[in-house]
């Protein structure tokens, strides 16, 4: 680990967080826009309808949970710096849309994808940053947004990229993640669970 490697992450996770807290500010005001039409089916439909859309953008590979997914997208060579910006904007905008109709599933693993998305998409466009350190650190950065749960945050980034000598490094760039976030609102949209 180096110094280089500290600043590498903390940048990392602080454009993981920016583009988690895009869609913070998204999810109550399509929260409210959906339940104006105040039927359940109605709000499920145009949901599914939107999602649909996302999915036939996005392709197979930003459909479902995305853990297979996430390992085609890591170990496949054709993918390009747009096509991973394109996965993960349309992950985060499923996730927001599946969140403000009500659909039921966890968020956590939608923002996992999300993260290795981001954090492949950075490792192409700055390939003197390992790849290991932009994903580990976008999916620390991402997940912390959604869950406000810091040994969560940690464990999935770790999970993922399974090189112990990252843990020190993950350690470090909490901090400054975590005090970007203070403060902040999470990801909830008015009158839902939070």
């Amino acid at each position: 680990m180096q110094l280089a490697d500290i600043f590498s992450g903390a940048i990392v996770a602080a454009i993981a967080i920016a583009l988690g807290m895009v869609a913070v500010w998204c999810l109550p005001r399509l929260h409210r826009l959906m339940h104006r039409l105040k039927h359940p089916v109605l709000i499920l439909g145009m949901g599914g309808l939107i999602m649909g859309i996302l999915g036939a953008i996005g392709g197979n590979i930003t459909l479902f949970k995305g853990l297979d997914e996430m390992q085609q997208m890591a170990f496949s060579q054709v993918f390009t710096v747009s096509d991973y910006l394109l996965f993960a904007l349309i992950k985060l905008a499923a996730l927001v849309v599946a969140a403000a109709c009500g659909f039921r599933g966890g968020r956590i693993f939608p923002a996992v994808f999300v993260g290795v998305a981001l954090g492949l998409m950075l490792h192409e466009h700055v390939e003197a940053v390992p790849a290991a350190i932009t994903i580990s650190c976008s999916i620390l950065g991402l997940v912390l947004v959604v869950t406000r749960d810091a040994w969560l945050s940690l464990f999935m980034a770790a999970v993922v990229v399974p090189d112990t000598t990252l843990l020190p490094l993950l350690c470090i760039v909490m901090l400054p993640a975590w005090l970007l976030l203070a403060g902040r609102p999470m990801l909830a949209a008015s009158g839902e669970d939070k």
